[in-house]
C-alpha cells in the first residue's frame, strides 16, 4: 500500500481499491496478513468486496478498540502496545533534572493512536510539562526547535512520516535529522528507529509481531477457526539502547536496567571473524592431530616437531592471507602480499607471480620480490614446457625442482639463470577456463621443498584464484551495469520498466527523471496515475486496457498527457510492450515528449482560426455601417471562430471619456469594467496601449492586474491589448485573452494588430460617412441661409446707406447746431437735453456703421488668398500702437502660419480680439499672447489675456450681436465686435469659442482650415 510514503487520503485509497480490484478480482486467497493501521482500516472497509470470506490476520495495529471493530469470525491478530510509561520512567531516571518532555508525533492514524496512549500516562507526571510537535511544522522547523531546547528537557520520538505539505519522510531520515539537530537526548518507542539516533527505551519490535501473526496464520491454514484465536493485547517490549548515543550523552551502562540490550557496540577482532577463526582452529586442530599421529609413529621426534612447527606456521599464514583476500584490496596489492608471504614463509630469496598471456605466448612477471630492479612488470618467460613455469601450466600441479641446474624436465630461462637460482617450487593459479598463471618461489642456495610446502603453495594459489575470480566477476558486473546504465540513460526518450503483474515502476532512465522531475528512488514509490493525466477522449480505463493488451503480447502506441512533479502537464507518445529484462517478464514503456509537435499543431489550427476571424472582420467592415453593430460583430467573430477566449472593445473620445463598448465571452463580468471606464478609470494595460502602437502582453494577469475587474477571466491565459488606430487617430482599445504560449508569438501579435487596424479603418469609414452626410446637410442649409441672408443684408445695406443715414445726418446736424448756438444761453437742463440728443445721434451713427460693417462681412469680403498671419498681426499692432502704449500692454506671439483667407477680415478679427484684451483689463497691465497649433485638418488660433475674465454662463451670449455684459459708462462699444469676429471666422470655415474664469483672464480660440493639399 505504501501509505506512509504518500498522502493517504480518500483519493489514494480509491486508487488502491481499483488496483486491487483489477489485479485480484478473479483470484481467491486462503489467508491475508495485514500490517499497520491503514491496512487494517482498508480491509475493514473493502474486505467483503475485494476478498470475501478470506481470513484476515492483522498486526502492527495501534488502535486499542480494534477487537471491538472486527468480525471475530474473519479477523484476528495482535495489537501493537508500547511501553510508553516505562520509556518515560527510564528517561527521567537517567536525566533526573528533567522538567519537560517534547513528543514528536505526526497526525497520521498511527500517530493519533499513539498520542492517545501517551496522553493516558500524563497523570503520573504532574510536575513534568508535556509538549507535542506534530506535522503542522516542517521537518526543518522541528530541527530548529529541538536545537534550542534547554537542559531540563528530553525528547521522545514517536512517528513523523509526513509534514504539513504532505512530503514523505522515512523513519530513518526523520529520526536521524531530529536526533542530529537536538540539543537534548532523544528516546523512542520502537526498535525501528534505534539505529537512527535515539538513546533507547523499552522498545517494541516489529519482528515479534510478524512472527506471532505468521503463527496465527499457520494455525488458520491448519484448519483452526478464526473465532477460536483470540486477539493478543499484551505488549512485547524490551529495554534496548544505542551505544553511540549512550556515549554522546555520557550515560553509563551501569545505570541501565538489568538485561538491557546495547546495540552498535564495537566488536572485537574475534567477534568479527569468529567463524573464520574457528574454521582455522578446526583446521589447525586437524593438522595437529595428524602431526601427533606422525609423532607417535615416527621415531624421529625432533624432526616431527620441526615439521609440525612449520606446518602450523604455514597454516596460520594461510589463514591471515585468506582474510586479506576477502578484503577490498586490489589484485596487485594482493599479489604483492602473496609473494612477500611466500618468501617469508620459506625463507627464499625470490618469489613471483607470472601472468599467462596466451595471445603473446609468454608468462609475464606481474609481481615479485628479490628480482633485479626494473625486472618486475617488464620481464617475461616463454610459456612453453621448456621452462619450469610452462611445464607447471601443463601439469596443473605443483612442480618441485631441487636442482634446476641439473633439471632434465625443463631448462632454466634467463629470469632464473641470471639470478643464479638453484631450486624452486611452482604451482599453477587456477582460472575459470585456463590457469591464470604461476605462483612460484626460488632460492640461490640448496633448499629442500616438501609436499607440505607444495600443499601450502597450492592452497595459497587457490585463495588467489578465488580472489581473481571474484574481482573479475565484480568488474564484469560493474562494467555490465555501467554499460547498461550508460545505454539506458543515453536514450532520448523516457524509459520505464514495470512489474508485469502489479504495474509498479521498477526502474527508469535519466531521461525519465529529467522529463518528470522525480529521482530514481521516488519513481519506485509512485504509481502511474501520479505522473499522468488522462485526456479526453482517453480515460484511466483506456490505459488499463492498453496495459493488458501490451502484457498479452500486443504492442500499444497512444498519446497521453504526462504530469511533471511541479504539476505542469505535457503531451507524450507512449509505446508499451512486454519484454524480458534481467531474466524476468516486464512491461517496457517508452515515453516521448511530443509537446512541441502538439504546440505546432495547435498553433497552426489557431492561426487558421485567426485568419478566418480577420476575413470575417473584413467582410463585416465592407457591409456594416453602424458603429455599435460593427464592434459587436467583430467581438463575436473573434470568439465564434475560436481565435480567442474572450474579447472586448472600448471606444474613447479625445479626452479619454468612454463612448461605447462591446464584448464577447465575458457576459456580466464586463459590467464592472464598463462602470470603471465610465468613471474615466482605465486599467494599466489600457493606459500603456494608448501611448504605443505595439501589442501590450500581460504574462500573468492573475498576479499582475490585481485591480482589473476582469482578472478572474484570465486564469491560465495571457492578456493582449492594443489600441484601435488609423492614420494617427486613436479610437480606443481592443483586448483579448489567449493561451500563454500564443501570446509571445510574433505572428500572433502581427495578426492581432492587423485585426485592430481593420476595425479602426471600419470606424474611420463610418465616421467619414457620417461627416460627409453631415457636411452635405450643413452645406445645403448654409447655402439656403446664405442666399436668404444675402438678400436680407443687401436690402438692409440699402436701407442703412440711403434711408437711415440721410435722416440721421440731418438730425445730428441740427442737434449739433443747437448745441453751438444755445449752449450756456438756456438753463442748465436745456444744456443737458441738447447734450443727450447729440450723444444719442452719435451713438446711433456708430451703431448704423457697425451694423453696416457686420452686414458687409459676408457680402463685400475680398476673395480668399494665401495670407501670412505674421503680416496680419504686424498690421494689427501698427493700427493699435497708441492704444497699446497708453495701456502699457505687452503683446507676445508664437510663430503664426500662412492660411487661405481674406487678409482685411483676418486683420479686423485679430484687431477686435486684441482690442478686447486691452479694453477688458484688470488693475494689472494687459498681457496678451497670440499662438497657433495645427492638427490634421485645421489651425487652432488662441488669444490669451490676463483681464477680468468672463462668467461661463455668458460664453455663448457674447458672440450675439449687440449683446453687452457691461454698461456704457464702464466700457465703450456697441456689443457687435465679437459678432463680427464670429461672422469672419465662419466665413473662413472655422469655429470660435472662449474659455475663461472670472478674474483669471480669457482665452479666445478660433480655427481656420488647413489649405487643401497640406492635410
Amino acid at each position: 500500500m505504501d501509505s506512509k510514503a504518500t498522502k493517504y487520503d480518500s483519493q489514494y485509497k480509491e486508487k488502491l481499491y481499483r488496483l486491487y480490484k483489477y489485479k485480484y478480482g478473479n483470484q481467491s486467497f486462503d489467508l491475508i496478513i495485514s500490517s499497520d493501521d491503514n491496512a487494517f482500516n482498508f480491509l475493514r472497509e473493502y474486505h467483503e468486496d475485494l476478498f470475501p470470506d478470506t481470513p484476515i490476520v492483522f498486526c502492527g495495529v495501534n488502535n486499542l478498540e480494534a477487537p471491538a471493530l472486527i468480525d471475530p469470525d474473519e479477523f484476528t491478530g495482535i495489537i501493537e502496545l508500547q511501553s510508553i510509561k516505562e520509556t518515560i520512567d527510564i528517561g527521567l531516571q537517567l536525566h533526573p533534572g528533567t522538567r519537560q518532555i517534547v513528543f514528536v508525533v505526526d497526525n497520521t492514524p498511527t500517530g493519533e493512536y499513539l498520542w492517545n496512549q501517551i496522553q493516558e500516562v500524563f497523570k503520573y507526571y504532574e510536575d513534568v510539562r508535556m509538549t507535542r510537535i506534530d506535522e503542522s511544522l516542517s521537518l526543518e522547523q522541528i530541527e530548529d526547535d529541538v536545537s534550542k531546547l534547554f537542559d531540563d528537557t528530553i525528547v521522545l520520538f514517536v512517528t513523523y512520516n509526513r509534514d504539513k505539505s504532505g512530503k514523505y519522510y522515512s523513519y530513518r531520515e526523520a529520526c536521524a535529522r531530529v536526533s542530529k539537530a537536538s540539543a537534548r537526548p532523544m528516546y523512542g518507542y520502537s526498535v525501528l528507529v534505534l539505529p537512527y539516533g535515539i538513546v533507547g527505551g523499552k522498545l517494541f519490535g516489529g519482528f515479534y509481531h510478524g512472527q506471532v501473526a505468521a503463527e496465527m496464520g499457520q494455525r488458520i491454514l491448519m484448519g483452526e477457526k478464526v473465532a477460536d484465536i483470540d486477539v493478543l493485547t499484551e505488549p512485547q517490549t524490551q529495554y534496548m539502547f544505542n551505544y553511540e548515543q549512550l556515549q554522546r550523552w555520557g550515560i553509563k551502562e551501569s545505570d541501565l536496567p538489568e538485561d538491557s540490550i546495547i546495540v552498535d557496540q564495537p566488536y572485537s577482532f574475534y567477534e568479527e571473524n569468529k567463524i573464520s577463526i574457528w574454521c582455522v582452529i578446526a583446521l589447525i586442530a586437524l593438522q595437529m592431530l595428524i602431526i601427533i599421529i606422525l609423532v607417535i609413529n615416527i621415531s624421529n621426534r625432533k624432526k616431527a616437531e620441526g615439521a609440525l612447527a612449520i606446518l602450523v606456521k604455514q597454516q596460520a599464514e594461510l589463514v591471515k592471507f585468506g582474510q586479506v583476500a576477502l578484503s577490498e584490496h586490489s589484485l596487485d596489492a594482493l599479489f604483492g602480499e602473496a609473494v612477500v608471504l611466500v618468501s617469508r614463509t620459506f625463507g627464499t630469496r625470490y618469489a613471483k607471480i607470472l601472468e599467462h598471456r596466451t595471445e603473446e605466448g609468454i608468462l609475464f612477471l606481474r609481481t615479485g620480490v628479490g628480482w633485479k630492479e626494473g625486472w618486475v612488470g617488464h620481464k617475461s618467460v616463454p610459456d612453453g614446457t621448456d621452462s619450469q613455469g610452462g611445464y607447471t601450466l601443463v601439469r596443473t600441479k605443483s612442480v618441485i625442482s631441487q636442482d634446476i641446474r641439473h633439471e632434465k624436465r625443463f631448462s632454466p630461462p634467463a629470469l632464473l639463470s641470471e639470478h643464479n637460482v638453484v631450486c624452486g617450487l611452482t604451482v599453477a593459479i587456477p582460472g575459470e577456463n585456463r590457469p591464470f598463471g604461476i605462483l612460484g618461489t626460488h632460492h640461490d642456495q640448496p633448499h629442500p621443498f616438501s609436499k607440505d610446502d607444495a600443499h601450502f603453495m597450492e592452497a595459497l594459489a587457490n585463495v588467489l584464484a578465488a580472489a581473481i575470480q571474484r574481482k573479475r566477476a565484480e568488474e564484469e558486473l560493474k562494467e555490465s551495469e555501467d554499460r547498461f546504465r550508460t545505454i539506458f540513460d543515453s536514450i532520448n526518450d523516457a524509459v520505464f520498466i514495470h512489474d508485469i503483474e502489479t504495474g509498479a515502476i521498477i526502474n527508469v532512465n535519466k531521461t525519465a527523471c529529467n522529463m518528470y522531475g522525480y529521482t530514481h528512488e521516488e519513481f519506485r514509490r509512485l504509481d502511474v496515475e501520479t505522473i499522468s493525466m488522462g485526456e479526453a477522449p482517453y480515460t484511466g480505463e483506456d490505459a488499463i486496457g492498453w496495459m493488458k493488451k501490451a502484457v498479452s503480447g500486443e504492442p500499444q502506441v497512444f498519446e497521453w498527457m504526462g504530469k511533471h512533479r511541479s504539476g505542469h502537464l505535457f503531451w507524450v507518445e507512449v509505446s508499451m510492450k512486454s519484454a524480458v529484462v534481467g531474466g524476468c517478464d516486464r512491461l517496457l514503456v517508452v515515453v516521448r515528449d511530443i509537446s512541441e509537435r502538439k504546440r505546432l499543431e495547435e498553433r497552426a489550427v489557431h492561426l487558421n482560426l485567426v485568419l478566418l476571424a480577420i476575413r470575417n472582420v473584413n467582410q463585416l467592415i465592407t457591409k456594416e455601417k453602424d458603429r455599435d453593430r460593427l464592434l459587436q460583430g467583430a467581438c463575436n467573430n473573434l470568439i465564434e471562430t475560436r481565435g480567442y477566449h474572450n474579447a472586448w472593445i472600448a471606444l474613447l473620445d479625445t479626452s479619454g471619456k468612454l463612448v461605447t463598448t462591446a464584448e464577447a465571452g465575458l457576459g456580466e463580468a464586463f459590467e464592472l469594467m464598463v462602470e470603471r471606464l465610465a468613471h474615466g478609470e482605465l486599467i494599466e494595460c489600457g493606459q500603456r496601449a494608448l501611448v504605443q502602437s505595439e501589442v501590450i502582453v500581460i504574462d500573468d494577469p492573475l498576479s499582475t492586474c490585481t485591480d482589473c475587474p476582469l482578472v478572474g477571466q484570465y486564469d491560465g491565459r495571457r492578456a493582449m491589448t492594443i489600441r484601435l488606430e488609423h492614420e494617427g487617430n486613436v479610437y480606443g482599445l481592443l483586448s483579448v485573452a489567449v493561451p500563454a504560449h500564443l501570446a509571445v508569438d510574433k505572428e500572433e501579435q502581427a495578426l492581432l494588430k492587423e485585426v485592430t487596424e481593420d476595425i479602426a479603418f471600419g470606424l474611420h469609414s463610418i465616421e467619414m460617412e457620417k461627416e460627409r452626410k453631415k457636411s452635405e446637410k450643413v452645406l445645403h442649409q448654409s447655402m439656403t441661409d446664405l442666399k436668404r441672408s444675402n438678400v436680407e443684408l443687401e436690402q438692409f445695406a440699402y436701407v442703412a446707406s440711403h434711408d437711415l443715414q440721410e435722416p440721421l445726418r440731418m438730425v445730428s446736424s441740427y442737434v449739433q447746431l443747437l448745441s453751438r448756438r444755445y449752449s450756456g444761453k438756456l438753463d442748465h437742463d436745456a444744456d443737458d437735453f441738447i447734450g443727450y440728443a447729440v450723444e444719442g445721434a452719435n451713438r446711433m451713427q456708430t451703431l448704423i456703421n457697425d451694423l453696416l460693417t457686420f452686414s458687409r462681412v459676408g457680402t463685400q469680403g475680398k476673395p480668399f488668398e494665401m495670407t501670412n498671419c505674421e503680416t496680419v498681426l504686424e498690421e494689427v499692432l501698427t493700427n493699435m500702437k497708441m492704444a497699446i502704449e497708453d495701456s502699457d500692454a505687452v503683446i507676445t506671439h508664437d510663430a503664426l502660419p500662412v492660411v487661405i483667407g481674406d487678409s482685411l477680415q483676418l486683420t479686423q478679427l485679430l484687431q477686435n480680439l486684441v482690442s478686447n484684451g486691452i479694453k477688458f483689463r484688470s488693475n494689472k497691465p494687459p498681457c496678451i499672447h497670440i499662438s497657433a497649433q495645427r492638427n490634421k485638418y485645421e489651425y487652432i488660433f488662441s488669444i490669451a489675456d490676463n483681464g477680468i475674465g468672463i462668467e461661463p454662463e455668458f460664453f455663448n451670449r457674447i458672440f450675439v450681436i449687440f449683446q453687452r455684459l457691461h454698461g456704457r459708462d464702464e466700457y465703450s462699444g456697441t456689443g457687435i465686435g465679437l459678432s463680427i469676429c464670429k461672422k469672419i471666422v465662419e466665413r473662413h470655415g472655422g469655429r470660435i469659442w472662449v474659455e475663461s474664469e472670472p478674474g483669471k483672464g480669457a482665452i479666445f480660440y478660433f480655427t481656420i482650415p488647413v489649405p487643401v493639399g497640406d492635410e
